[in-house]
């Protein structure tokens, strides 16, 4: 079956026109009177199933370190189950943790791979619906008031594949009591805030968009962060080493892109 394009050059200069969109919509959002752990804002975008909502809470805990670091449009993921629950934000270990307790429920290798093909489209944000001028509900954390916002600016949303997500709802009907297009669109918008993060820190360093982007395009943020979970997947079904992937992670620092996500990946591809 074929369900994701082969990793080309092509390929990669439609994805970063979409990433800077993406990014210029963060960067725009209102944030006056806004400051970490004291006056917060969640904004909304999406509910899968009813009261299941995913969303950006804002500003996020790097917006007010005093170093050189800071990141002014850090934000984090959150995600309400449909019972009303939020679960606790996920960092890559417990999303990784999750990977390998799919694999202990299933011996269905092809089923992972499926899995690392999901995170393939959130990589290059493949059928990713193109939208602009849309309202976004927001609630402020300490008024729990709903106020909307109208973006001037165009966004591309996450949208699941839905043969993908029958054949995993096969296998487990939930991720972390929560739906799979949910838990899609929550390391979306995680891939997101690391786009956002490395393009501001270059900017900050050159102050110059053009060679931000170019930053990014190598890979950095979005990319590199979901060609991580494929590698732990690819790492799981047997297709990559151990050492790969701990050269990989010294490499770059916390992440561990696959390098050859074509060959792990090629019965998938269609060019």
């Amino acid at each position: 079956m074929k369900l994701i394009p082969k990793l080309t050059r092509e390929l990669k200069d439609e994805n970063i026109k979409k990433r800077v969109k993406n990014i210029d919509f963060i960067y725009d959002i209102p944030r006056d009177g806004l400051s970490y752990g004291q006056y917060e804002r969640q904004m909304f975008f999406a509910e899968f199933y009813p009261n299941e909502l995913v969303s950006i809470q804002y500003p996020g805990k790097e917006s007010s370190q005093t170093n050189t670091n800071i990141r002014p449009y850090d934000f984090r993921p959150k995600l309400q189950l449909s019972n009303g629950d939020i679960i606790p934000d996920l960092s890559f270990k417990n999303i990784w943790d999750s990977l390998i307790d799919l694999s202990n429920t299933s011996n269905n290798i092809e089923i992972l791979k499926l899995l690392s093909c999901e995170f393939f489209r959130i990589a290059f944000m493949i059928d990713y619906q193109k939208s602009e001028n849309l309202i976004f509900t927001y609630r402020d954390i300490n008024t729990d008031i709903n106020k909307q916002y109208e973006s001037s600016h165009k966004i591309y949303l996450y949208t699941p594949n839905n043969y993908i997500i029958t054949l995993l709802q096969s296998i487990s009907p939930k991720i972390y009591g929560a739906s799979w297009e949910a838990f899609f669109m929550y390391n979306d918008l995680l891939a997101l805030n690391e786009d956002c993060k490395y393009f501001y820190n270059n900017l900050q360093l050159t102050n110059d968009r053009l060679e931000a982007t170019k930053y990014i395009k190598s890979g950095t943020g979005r990319v590199n962060t979901m060609l991580s979970h494929i590698h732990v997947l690819a790492f799981i079904t047997g297709d990559a080493k151990l050492t790969d992937l701990m050269n990989s992670f010294l490499r770059y620092r916390g992440a561990c892109p696959i390098s050859k996500v074509n060959d792990y990946l090629k019965d998938y591809m269609y060019i």
